[in-house]
């Protein structure tokens, strides 16, 4: 090193990872609310390395005087920034907003400048890229080595993230606060447990994904019952009875049709020209799957493949696959989403994991993310990780009976190791489903007294 390089070195200011609130604009509400940007070491062991810059949103407390600990969400995904999500909080949590400050926080990797996304589709508002794998193996390279240029990935884990969540607690000012997360955020809030546990009054989890269940080992068995629900749901209402009187045997037929011979379609694509896509067993498959997080929409799904197989007019329901792909692929940190997966997930899955035969959909994404995975530099979590937490926090486990990613026995898994467990179960909902029974059970639970 020469001696510049060497005085550079010794001038650079040690880290602080402060944080300064001012007042803005929440984005999707457009109310008051505090901003902010606190810094955070990319590794910790490097003090003079990479600083990583992570936005903060408060909605503060509407009555200052009965102020009570904040409440922090953690975004699903992984992948998606949670100060973009305001609206979503105001709704869920609007109850306790009178005595909490709702803060989000913007997982590394997720939000601003130095977010680790990907362009994996180049779909130019059209429809193929989206019934097309989820993950192009050469685009998929492309973005690592991009990334990789600036950003160290083997430092992007869920256990990184609750270290940057307590100096976010550390720098407001909060000696404890609560927890509410939705999806993998419940897997974050249980990390953030188990590493913090000083530090959390209570935590409320919707849509359980513990450490303990790898991402997509349950698919196969929560997709299946997700679509067993959906068939039965169908057989009990007049209307989608006359519109689809077979569903299971619809569904079956339609996917060995297109596993023998993919199927051609024109149709109409988002710039209002016509498109051909090949329409594949894959990507009904993953569509579908898709649509049972939301029963309604899957509901509304069965018809339209009845009729694709009975008049052999696939048009429509290839539009409509393709748009709830889009859906479940935009918006996302991709970068980041990998490099959760590729560390803590995919390496706890066997062979037999990734190509399971044991529902009617299978799990189309996961073959897909383990080939990506081989490609994508990622951490090595220690075995330890998967150990279910132990905790006397309380916490409430919100699950729905309807749920194809997070079935609603993980959320019991959970409560095996806490010693102050509620579980709530709505039989009908789907995935992380917020409805106005589920806020009022949340609320009633943040809101009650200390043991």
């Amino acid at each position: 090193m020469s001696l510049l390089a060497t005085r550079n070195a010794v001038a650079q200011p040690p880290f602080n990872a402060g944080l300064t609130l001012r007042s803005c604009v929440a984005p999707a509400t457009r109310e008051s609310a505090r901003c902010g940007t606190i810094s955070v070491l990319e590794d910790r062991a490097k003090p003079r390395g990479r600083i990583l810059h992570l936005e903060v949103l408060v909605l503060p407390a509407t009555d200052s005087r009965a102020r009570l600990e904040p409440i922090v969400f953690l975004h699903g995904g992984p992948g998606l920034p949670a100060t973009r999500a305001d609206d979503y909080v105001r709704s869920a949590l609007g109850p306790e907003r009178k005595q909490h400050d709702l803060v989000m926080v913007d997982m590394r990797g997720t939000g601003g400048p130095e977010a680790l996304t990907c362009e994996l589709y180049d779909d130019g508002r059209k429809l193929a890229p989206y019934l097309g794998t989820m993950f192009p193996l050469d685009k998929v390279r492309q973005c690592a080595k991009r990334l990789e240029a600036r950003a160290d990935l083997t430092q992007y884990t869920s256990e990184n993230a609750a270290r940057d969540l307590d100096d976010v607690r550390a720098a407001i000012g909060a000696s404890k606060w609560s927890l509410f997360g939705a999806s993998y955020g419940t897997r974050l809030a249980l990390v953030y447990m188990r590493m913090f546990p000083d530090r959390v009054r209570r935590a409320a989890l919707l849509g359980v994904l513990p450490p303990e269940a790898p991402t997509g080992r349950d698919f196969a068995r929560g997709g299946q019952q997700a679509l067993d629900s959906a068939f039965a749901a169908c057989a009990r209402d007049r209307t989608c009875r006359r519109e689809s009187p077979d569903p299971s045997r619809d569904v079956t037929a339609l996917l060995d049709r297109l596993r023998h011979s993919p199927a051609n379609v024109t149709v109409q694509n988002q710039n209002g020209e016509s498109e051909t896509v090949s329409l594949t067993a894959r990507a009904v498959a993953e569509g579908l799957f898709i649509a049972a997080y939301y029963p309604p929409q899957l509901m509304r799904m069965l018809p339209l493949v009845h009729n694709a197989v009975m008049s052999d007019d696939l048009r429509e329901l290839a539009r409509q696959l393709a748009e709830l792909s889009r859906s479940k692929r935009a918006g996302r940190a991709v970068g980041l989403a990998l490099s959760v997966w590729c560390a803590e997930d995919i390496p706890r899955l066997s062979a037999v994991d990734t190509v399971s035969s044991r529902s009617l959909l299978g799990i189309p994404a996961l073959p897909e993310i383990a080939a990506a995975c081989n490609e994508w530099p990622h951490a090595i979590v220690a075995a330890s990780y998967a150990a279910r937490v132990s905790s006397s926090i309380p916490t409430l486990l919100m699950s729905g009976g309807r749920d194809p990613a997070t079935p609603s026995y993980l959320a019991d898994s959970v409560a095996k190791g806490l010693t102050h467990a509620e579980r709530y179960n709505d039989p009908a909902a789907g995935h992380a489903a917020l409805d106005a029974k589920a806020r009022d059970r949340m609320a009633r639970f943040f809101g009650a007294p200390e043991n």
